[in-house]
C-alpha cells in the first residue's frame, strides 16, 4: 500500500512541473534528456547494492529486453503526455493517461488469468463508458478544440507502460527491479540524447531546473509500480492508482491553478471514481 501511495503522489507532482514547463515555454525535448539522465542517476544509486550483486541467468536477458522495450515507450509517452498538458491541459490529460489503467487490467485478465468478480466486470465496463462519455471535440469553457489523437496515445501507450510493470512482476524476479528501473531510464536517456543532439538545441537551465523535477519522482513511480503490482491484483492496482491521480490533479488543478473544468469533465471524474469503487469491490 506504500509503493501505490508513493506512485500516485510522484505522478501528481509530475503532471503539475510538466504542466508549470510547459508555461515556462521550456525545450520539450532538452527537459525529457534531463528527466532521464536524472532517473538513471536514481535508479543506480538506489539499486547499486543490488545490480552488483546480480548473478547472471536467463531471467535478466528477459528483464533488459523488458527495459528496452519499456524505454521506448516511456520516451513516446512522456513527448506526447507534455504536448497533450500544453494542449488539453493536465486535467484531461492525466484522466486519459490514467484511463490506460483498462489495458493492464484486461490483459491481466485474459493472458494471466486474474479472475475479478462481478462488480469488477461491472466497474471496468463504466470505465468504458467514462471514456466515450468523456469525449466531446469542443472545449465548452475555453471554446478551443481538443486534440484527441494525444489523449487516446497516452491512453494506449501509458496502459501498455503499466502492464510492463505487471509482466516484470509476474515473470521476473523482484530483485532485479533495479535493473528493470535502471535500463528503462538510461535508454531512454540515450534515445533523448540522440534526438536532443540531431536537434541541436541548447540546454538553458531552466531545462535542467524542470527536468530534475520530473526525474526525481518519475524514477519512484516505476519502483513503486513494480513493487505494487507484485503484492497485489492489477485489477486492484491499476484503478486505485489511476483514480487517485484523475482526482487528485483535478482538484488541485481547480484550487491551485483555478483551472475550470467542463461539466461534462466533472461528470466523468464522477464515473471513474464509481467505477473505482466497483473494481476494488
Amino acid at each position: 500500500m506504500y509503493s501505490l501511495m508513493m506512485v500516485i503522489i510522484a505522478n501528481t507532482i509530475i503532471t503539475f512541473i510538466i504542466k508549470i514547463s510547459e508555461n515556462k515555454k521550456t525545450n520539450r525535448n532538452n527537459v525529457t534528456l534531463i528527466n532521464y539522465i536524472i532517473g538513471s542517476i536514481a535508479a543506480l544509486v538506489l539499486s547499486s547494492e543490488s545490480l552488483f550483486n546480480t548473478s547472471f541467468d536467463k531471467n535478466i536477458i528477459f528483464v533488459i529486453f523488458l527495459g528496452i522495450f519499456n524505454a521506448f515507450l516511456m520516451t513516446s509517452c512522456m513527448l506526447i503526455q507534455q504536448k497533450s498538458i500544453s494542449e488539453n491541459g493536465a486535467g484531461l490529460s492525466t484522466m486519459y493517461n490514467r484511463l490506460g489503467i483498462l489495458i493492464p487490467t484486461l490483459l491481466s485478465i485474459f493472458i494471466l488469468s486474474e479472475k475479478p468478480s462481478v462488480f469488477n466486470y461491472f466497474g471496468i465496463a463504466l470505465a468504458v463508458f467514462a471514456i466515450i462519455y468523456s469525449y466531446k471535440k469542443e472545449d465548452e469553457i475555453n471554446n478551443c478544440t481538443k486534440n484527441y489523437h494525444l489523449l487516446y496515445a497516452i491512453l494506449v501507450l501509458g496502459g501498455i507502460i503499466d502492464f510492463n510493470s505487471k509482466l516484470f512482476s509476474t515473470f521476473a524476479n523482484l530483485e532485479y527491479k533495479g535493473l528493470y528501473t535502471l535500463t528503462s531510464f538510461f535508454v531512454s536517456g540515450v534515445i533523448m540524447l540522440i534526438i536532443v543532439l540531431k536537434k541541436e538545441s541548447k540546454i538553458t537551465r531552466k531545462d535542467i531546473f524542470y527536468g530534475v523535477g520530473i526525474g526525481l519522482p518519475n524514477v519512484f513511480i516505476t519502483f513503486g509500480m513494480v513493487l505494487a503490482a507484485s503484492k497485489l491484483p492489477a485489477y486492484l492496482v491499476f484503478p486505485a492508482y489511476g483514480g487517485s491521480v484523475i482526482i487528485l490533479v483535478n482538484l488541485l488543478d481547480a484550487l491551485i491553478f483555478k483551472a475550470k473544468l467542463s461539466s461534462r469533465e466533472w461528470y466523468t471524474t464522477l464515473i471513474i471514481v464509481t467505477a473505482l469503487i466497483m473494481i476494488n469491490l
